[in-house]
């Protein structure tokens, strides 16, 4: 009956561990990439595994056909196939590199998710199911539409959605076979963890409600969790801006103002309220030529303060 939060979940490793071991949790995170990924992961535990074959199976053949019918002169599937073509947006800043076949390739794939799963009745199952086929498009984005050719793309959208698949699949086998876990409720929300209470979730309001916390905080300049990603941000529809995303939620990030590395310079009031022993970290930094790294810590530590 208890309730633990993850206020910076990431892809969900805390969230999938206690929903394994029985464990009420609620995971947040700013990144809409990784909470999409972290609800998949926990959604996925409930599926039929046979039913989710089925489903791959049908999908990927469909895939097969259309993209034939594009890019396959041979094919008889160009006299059969119902055109599919899904909108892939990027902004002009990304757009160089990019190969027209390519692109057109992803926009197939993303058209023949769309339509899939008529069929299925319940909208949210269905949904769930669409965004478990968007997420073999995430990891590989950038070289998708730069190096790959359309053949390429296919086969490595293919065999990570069959990988995901396995992970599914062992989970299950183990689950009927060796343990048959009773699941914990899971709640995962893309958000602000500095605004918990704007939140939808009743929990997250009222005190007392969460029994622990266990995180592993943000990973301050080390990793850029909106950059490294935005590819896959745009192609899967969960921003039209991502340097807006950026401004406003990413505390991590090195492309700060450079006003911030000045405050350090200049010894500002806001550095001054500081412990001493970060103003002393941050202006060694400084002196050694770590500008953008040490305005990033200041501007988390702001945050924090």
């Amino acid at each position: 009956g208890d309730w633990i939060l993850d206020p910076f979940c990431g892809c969900g490793t805390m969230n999938v561990e206690a929903t394994i071991k029985g464990i009420n949790n609620i995971g947040v995170d700013m990144q809409p990439l990784f909470t999409l990924i972290t609800y998949l992961k926990i959604k996925s535990m409930y599926w039929d595994i046979n039913w989710l074959k089925k489903q791959i199976e049908r999908f990927l053949s469909d895939v097969q056909i259309n993209v034939d019918s594009e890019f396959s002169s041979s094919s008889l599937s160009k006299y059969i196939a119902m055109k599919k073509m899904g909108e892939v947006y990027l902004p002009k800043s990304l757009m160089k590199g990019v190969n027209q076949d390519s692109l057109k390739c992803i926009g197939i794939i993303k058209g023949c998710i769309e339509d899939f799963g008529s069929d299925i009745s319940d909208k949210n199952l269905r949904r769930d199911l669409q965004n478990f086929f968007k997420l073999p498009l995430a990891y590989w984005m950038r070289s998708m539409l730069k190096k790959q050719n359309p053949e390429k793309i296919v086969r490595t959208y293919t065999e990570y959605l069959w990988d995901m698949f396995f992970s599914v699949y062992y989970f299950h086998r183990f689950k009927n076979n060796i343990y048959d876990f009773d699941l914990g409720e899971s709640r995962i929300y893309t958000g602000d963890v500095r605004k918990l209470d704007e939140l939808d979730d009743e929990k997250l309001k009222r005190d007392e409600q969460i029994d622990g916390i266990i995180t592993s905080p943000p990973y301050g300049t080390a990793i850029d969790y909106i950059g490294e990603h935005k590819w896959a941000l745009y192609v899967l529809d969960l921003t039209k801006d991502h340097l807006d995303l950026d401004r406003k939620m990413h505390i991590g990030t090195s492309r700060v103002s450079k006003s911030l590395a000045t405050e350090i310079k200049e010894k500002s009031e806001n550095f001054l309220s500081l412990p001493e022993i970060a103003q002393k970290v941050l202006l060694q930094m400084v002196r050694n030529g770590k500008e953008d790294k040490a305005a990033a810590f200041y501007k988390l530590s702001l945050i924090h303060i």
